[in-house]
């Protein structure tokens, strides 16, 4: 009996355990609901928890929470944290030992939010709350005793698959990343110091993988860190902040790792490859201020607190610069403000976080002491730049540009006896440019520069010498070399400035233009050779140069007493350079089809020419100065328009009267410029040009442009028709460029015979050119005469 009893018992026994087991695993999945929802959120956490289920195995302790939300303080309608599940196991044994102690955890495709206003973070509470407490000392009734921090373990944690946004209410930023997977082998609460790994994604392309570690009591920090083409999005929305209006975008790729302190922003060890790719920042996306294809830093050692700044190379590629000056304030000061006000005030709000301010604060303290470090730079260069001027407070556009440009440096080290950079540029629309600069790394006031800029065309200045004097220069090129030594702040600089073959052109009468004698001053200051060859002495204290202007009085007036009887010559060598440049160029004044009286005869000469010689053709190569035509054409027809409409004319058509009236009309006028910036849309249009083409729109100017080109052309082949040889004229590809002389032309090229008129011309002008006064500058004529007259193409068999 006892058998059956005993059996009967054990079953018992097991079926109350199995029982009290399964009571206890369904009870504890609603208590776990109960403790997380009622205890952990408003207690622990300071927030409203709900979750969709809970189950908990008090024997195991794993923990599986479905549907997690974690809301706002507060409140239960904004979530901080949500996830599709959390799973954790807890070593319920080590529970009697007073550690408390999570074996793993995992949350699961969480969603978070970070929000900032001003400098508080919507989990600043939570900061301050968990902030590792070290052991204090506190005092009770029976004396001294020390007072221990909970003993918590999170071990073996990770985040999976999450995405996390960042907002910041005060500028607004809204910027997330996605896929995050965090790992990490947890936090000891005896140790200080927490490893992690971790990889995401940007919101658009671009990831970021690597590991580091943080000390929560020193708040010591290291990294690893690989970005591959990460969006740069996040800082436009800070860039807003600081400017009128901004768009910005680029790409960061990088191979980095640092050490460093939070508390000290010099406690920084960094070494590895930082790339900046496809930046652009400007008005808006298609109008960049500053854009480059690539900046790449690539940094050996820097560590601010040892002073050293070691750097292997530092490069940008085509990097693009843009500086417009308009009629108020220039494309900076409109985007920044007039005195940078806004810059200014975010700057001075201590209360709030912009990114690209800190950015800026943080490189200020880490370059303050790189003149009194151990610097060294191995390799400085940029590789085709383009640098451009714009100004469009004049009439008419001025546009110059440094393009292609080269800088390149090796070997920047403090140690070295000189720094050498060297200068290679072109000067765009036409010209070069080279320097080279040797620096003493010791001081800066110690260095020798050397330049040198060639083949300049004057005719490029021409919106500044029709604003400012009335008359453009037609031809012309300037030279400017120099040489400036400077020993602890003194200099001794030699300058040298020839201006070869200018000629003034006929006036321009516009109301916008003021008068200056031009002639008559280019008659004082040209030589018999038709050259301003001037050298400028600079000397003195950097702070005070002085100009040795002596030589510069000297040289004018022994033009003035020599050049009278040269006369003659002077008149005789401009005649026939008059012949060979006509015979072999037609230009056309702007916005003009109408040839002038000189021009129509030496087009008739070419056809009696062609008739005379029926085995000779040409073949004419038009340059059109699209740019600068356009611009005409736009300026004339928004005047037009607005004259029209200020006089209530019916008709589109307008008199030759008008037609006069409206051309000498000043681009700046008061009445017009307000009819053009009540147009809608021109909020963000500073330009009277860019204003001018909104109102007409690109279309109609390049109509208008193609029919002037069409008729130009109808034009000049009207006097080949007239006598049969037009069939014996031919016309090469059109050119688009920015001619060297500032005019669209017709270069003509002679197949079969060349008129004897030219020939002699030409001979005459190479000896005029051989014989003094004019001597001097043979070398100089002969290396820009494809500018002016295409001297390899110039047939030498005579026709009748």
């Amino acid at each position: 009996m006892s058998g059956p009893k005993t059996k009967r018992r054990l079953i018992i026994a097991a079926l109350a355990i199995i029982t009290t087991v399964v009571v206890l695993i369904a009870c504890a999945s609603p208590i776990g609901k109960y403790i997380i929802e009622s205890y952990v959120g408003p207690t622990v956490l300071g927030r409203h928890i709900k979750t969709d289920w809970v189950y908990v195995n008090p024997f195991t302790g794993y923990v599986h929470v479905s549907g997690l939300k974690i809301y706002e303080t507060g409140g239960d309608s904004v979530t901080i944290l949500s996830a599709r599940a959390l799973n954790v196991h807890y070593n319920v044994l080590k529970t009697f030992t007073k550690i408390y102690e999570f074996t793993d955890a995992d949350l699961v495709q969480p969603e978070g939010w970070i929000i900032q206003d001003h400098k508080l973070f919507n989990f600043t509470d939570l900061v301050i709350h968990f902030s590792p407490k070290h052991p204090e000392t506190v005092t009770i009734s029976s004396g001294p005793k020390v007072r221990h921090p909970l003993h918590i373990n999170v071990l073996n944690f990770k985040i999976t698959d999450g995405i996390f946004h960042y907002v910041e209410k005060s500028i607004p930023i809204n910027y997330y990343l996605k896929h995050v997977n965090i790992s990490s082998s947890g936090k000891w609460w005896a140790r200080d110091s927490m490893h992690v790994d971790f990889n995401m994604m940007g919101p658009d392309t671009g990831t970021i993988k690597g590991d580091g570690y943080i000390d929560f009591y020193k708040l010591d920090y290291g990294m690893n860190a690989k970005v591959k083409n990460l969006d740069m999005s996040i800082l436009e929305q800070y860039l807003r902040d600081l400017a009128n209006y901004a768009s910005l975008r680029g790409r960061v790729d990088a191979d980095i790792k640092t050490t460093g302190n939070f508390k000290d922003r010099l406690a920084l060890h960094a070494e590895g490859l930082v790339e900046v790719k496809n930046f652009h920042v400007g008005k808006s996306r298609t109008s960049d201020i500053l854009a480059f294809d690539k900046l790449s830093f690539c940094v050996h050692d820097l560590t601010p607190s040892r002073f050293q700044y070691y750097f292997d190379s530092i490069a940008i590629h085509h990097l693009a610069f843009v500086y417009e000056r308009y009629d108020y304030l220039d494309n900076l000061r409109n985007m920044f403000g007039a005195k940078a006000e806004k810059v200014k005030s975010v700057t001075a709000d201590k209360t709030k976080f912009n990114l690209i301010i800190e950015i800026g604060r943080y490189v200020k303290v880490l370059v303050q002491n790189f003149l009194e470090s151990k610097y060294r730079l191995d390799h400085f260069n940029v590789y085709n730049a383009d640098l451009r001027y714009v100004d469009y407070a004049l009439r008419e556009k001025f546009v110059i540009g440094a393009d292609p440009l080269y800088i390149h440096a090796d070997s920047i080290n403090k140690s070295n006896p000189r720094l050498k950079v060297s200068i290679n540029t072109g000067v765009s629309p036409h010209g070069t440019f080279v320097a080279d600069l040797s620096v003493n790394p010791a001081t800066y006031a110690d260095f020798d520069l050397h330049y040198k800029m060639q083949r300049v065309p004057v005719a490029l200045f021409n919106p500044y010498l029709i604003t400012y004097t009335s008359f453009p220069l037609d031809r012309g090129i300037i030279e400017i070399t120099g040489t400036t030594l400077v020993r602890d702040n003194k200099m001794n600089s030699d300058n040298h400035l020839l201006v070869l073959d200018t000629r003034v052109a006929k006036r321009v009468h516009k109301d916008d233009t003021k008068w200056v004698p031009l002639p008559l001053i280019m008659s004082i200051v040209r030589s018999p050779g038709n050259a301003i060859d001037f050298s400028i002495p600079i000397a003195g204290d950097m702070h005070s140069p002085r100009f040795e202007i002596g030589k510069v009085v000297t040289q004018l007036i022994e033009n003035i007493l020599i050049k009278p009887p040269y006369t003659p010559y002077i008149a005789h060598t401009k005649s026939v350079e008059d012949v060979v440049e006509k015979l072999l160029m037609i230009k056309w004044e702007m916005h003009s089809s109408e040839l002038t009286e000189g021009q129509e005869k030496f087009i008739g000469e070419v056809a009696d020419f062609l008739q005379r010689n029926p085995g000779a053709t040409i073949t004419v190569s038009p340059s059109n100065y699209a740019a600068k035509e356009k611009e005409y054409i736009l300026l004339y027809e928004a005047k037009k328009k607005y004259f029209i409409a200020a006089h209530q004319l019916k008709s589109n058509v307008v008199s030759e009267e008008d037609s006069i009236t409206i051309d000498k009309m000043s681009v700046k006028d008061s009445n017009f410029v307000h009819y053009l910036t009540a147009q809608p849309g021109t909020t963000l249009i500073y330009s009277v040009q860019e204003k001018c083409e909104h109102l007409l729109g690109k279309p109609f100017i390049e109509r208008k442009y193609a029919e002037l080109i069409k008729s130009r052309e109808d034009l000049f082949l009207s006097f080949f028709k007239k006598n049969g040889t037009a069939a014996r004229v031919k016309f090469a590809a059109t050119r688009d460029l920015i001619p060297f002389d500032g005019y669209s032309n017709y270069k003509i090229e002679y197949f079969g015979a060349t008129p004897e008129k030219l020939i002699k011309a030409y001979d005459e002008l190479i000896s005029l050119n051989n014989m003094n006064p004019r001597k001097k500058y043979a070398g100089k004529r002969r290396a820009t005469a494809g500018m002016l007259i295409d001297e390899k193409k110039l047939k030498k068999n005579p026709g009748k």
